[in-house]
């Protein structure tokens, strides 16, 4: 598990409405999508938004050694289109109002949906695991790569600096 909470019971995360996923019921959520599919090593868009479908399809990617481009749900479905014809992810995590030609659904959890997009064989560096979109100004879509341990040593040093406790959530 990417992490690691002795309040299994305790709130994990709230969202805009005031809905509450446990430590335990976002890991049981995260195991869930692993078993639709083997993940490891694919690439994975996820569309992301300020909601729990969102943190679980993040932290799914992760947990399940799928490297993961992060890209904003609100972005025009036509730009995403065009990244997906590119990039060809083997999947997308996206809301459930937003659907993908020749793209199947796999796996649907707190309004997302785990699409397969592509069944290509993409050759991913195993340590990459995060890609983050550039602002794009030169008009050729670039994205910064992060691994795990970049993750991992920049949310401590985060912590660290905060000063943030297992009371706290996002």
């Amino acid at each position: 598990m990417v992490f690691d909470i002795d309040k299994k019971n305790g709130p994990a995360l709230t969202d805009d409405a005031g809905n509450t996923l446990t430590y335990q019921e976002l890991a049981t959520e995260i195991t869930l999508a692993g078993k639709c599919t083997n993940m490891q090593g694919k690439l994975c868009f996820c569309l992301s938004s300020n909601t729990i479908g969102s943190v679980i399809a993040y932290l799914s990617a992760l947990e399940h050694n799928m490297p993961a481009a992060l890209l904003d749900s609100a972005k025009d479905q036509a730009i995403v289109s065009e990244l997906a014809n590119i990039y060809q992810p083997n999947f997308i995590w996206a809301p459930q109002t937003q659907a993908f030609a020749n793209a199947t659904e796999i796996y649907r959890t707190h309004g997302y949906i785990l699409w397969q997009f592509s069944d290509n064989t993409l050759h991913i560096h195993p340590s990459l695991a995060l890609l983050l979109p550039t602002s794009g100004s030169t008009g050729s879509p670039k994205f910064v790569r992060l691994s795990l341990a970049n993750i991992v040593a920049n949310a401590l040093s985060i912590v660290q600096y905060l000063g943030i406790d297992s009371s706290e959530r996002p």
